[in-house]
């Protein structure tokens, strides 16, 4: 098995992905609502100069009628963001930003009807995005 190397370490909760096909790596600082795109090169020789990076505003939070984002997807500019609560008090949603723009691009409601028939709960786990597909993987419920 191959060692492990840290490139950065925060105190604060983040989550991140890699972009393989633009070796970027998106980066979601929850406790500051920043969405943030650095250059994978760049990271790795310590850099922490971001390429593109939002703050989910007042603003933009009602626009994408945030509650909660459980998981996101990083492509260049665009972030992908899904909402749920496992209490299922949320709407299965997935949404798109730019982060050059600072806008929604779009948002799309799950309707899951074949999932939802059969369970109680349905949570997005994680999505995967490979130029062809677009995947969501649920954890689900009976």
């Amino acid at each position: 098995m191959e060692q492990l190397t840290t490139y950065y370490k925060s105190e604060r909760h983040i989550t991140c992905n890699y972009d393989a096909t633009n070796n970027m790596v998106g980066i979601r600082l929850t406790y500051l609502g920043q969405l943030s795109v650095i250059d994978a090169d760049e990271l790795m020789n310590g850099s922490t100069d971001l390429k593109y990076s939002i703050l989910v505003t007042l603003t933009l939070a009602n626009q994408l009628l945030i509650r909660t984002f459980h998981l996101s997807l990083y492509m260049v500019t665009m972030f992908f963001g899904i909402q749920e609560k496992v209490d299922m008090s949320d709407k299965r949603m997935l949404y798109c930003a730019n982060l050059v723009t600072n806008s929604l691009v779009f948002s799309y409601e799950w309707g899951l009807a074949d999932i939802a028939a059969s369970n109680d709960v349905y949570e997005p786990e994680t999505t995967y995005y490979d130029a062809l597909i677009y995947m969501l993987v649920y954890n689900v419920k009976s």
